[in-house]
């Protein structure tokens, strides 16, 4: 099987890549904060694409190869440009609802912080693990003036129990320990050997379920109805006020 350098070999200079091994199929965020920007979310949707057209057992694994797993949303763009918000916002929410639903098991690895809208592309995922040492979550943002619309307010209620979202909500740092005592995650990994080991643990046991894809899509999607209908919205709250001279925290 495939080690980590080699998965990043296999990914060469692409801002995201998918790299196969066997029956895993691994989303590669390969620069320095991932931001989900208009051409990386397109790239993965190809590769989401690429993976249905392929039959058989697998799963999906999206891990970063660098300091962040993903910093989401570039939000300095969105306190310029409201309509940027907003149709960024809606394009990130397809997606999520896509990853939610998706035909095959998937496992996102916070190998680095994963913060607001990176949190978000974590929390899509069926399963997470994370690095013990120097990596945090955080929805931030409160921080900046901004709400969480409302597919992704019903993602994060979703996919963590409710005491948990609450304290996700006011934008606080958690690390490892307290993500997995908050739920957000479900292993702690100390190095790279054991990420790999918890990564080739959940393709053991899961990926032979990716073969009845058509079922599991249904049952994601029965299961998650009310989130997976609230993320194809397209009615939004931002927080924002429209102003003559623009757009106003």
């Amino acid at each position: 099987m495939l080690s980590f350098a080699d998965i990043i070999a296999q990914a060469k200079e692409e801002d995201v890549a998918l790299v196969q091994d066997k029956d895993i199929f691994y989303l590669v965020l390969n620069t320095e904060q991932n931001f989900l920007t208009y051409s990386l979310i397109d790239k993965v949707h190809r590769f989401l694409d690429q993976i249905e057209n392929t039959p058989g057992a697998g799963c999906l694994v999206t891990i970063g190869t660098k300091k962040f797993f993903s910093t989401g949303f570039e939000l300095s763009h969105w306190m310029k440009d409201f309509n940027e918000a907003y149709v960024q916002t809606l394009i990130a929410q397809k997606l999520f609802a896509r990853i939610l639903t998706f035909e095959i098991p998937t496992l996102s690895v916070f190998n680095g912080p994963a913060i607001a809208g990176g949190l978000l592309l974590g929390l899509a995922h069926d399963f997470r693990i994370m690095k013990e040492d120097k990596t945090y979550v955080c929805l931030s943002e409160i921080n900046l003036g901004f709400s969480v619309p409302s597919g992704l307010s019903q993602l994060i209620k979703n996919q963590v129990p409710p005491k948990s979202s609450k304290n996700l909500i006011y934008g606080g740092r958690f690390n490892s320990q307290q993500s997995l005592k908050l739920d957000v995650v479900d292993q702690l990994f100390k190095d790279e050997a054991q990420m790999m080991t918890q990564i080739r643990e959940f393709a053991k046991e899961y990926a032979p379920k990716g073969q009845h894809r058509s079922s599991l899509r249904d049952l994601k999607q029965n299961i998650h109805k009310n989130t997976y209908r609230d993320l194809l919205n397209e009615g939004l709250t931002l927080g924002i006020v429209q102003t003559k001279s623009g757009p106003k925290l």
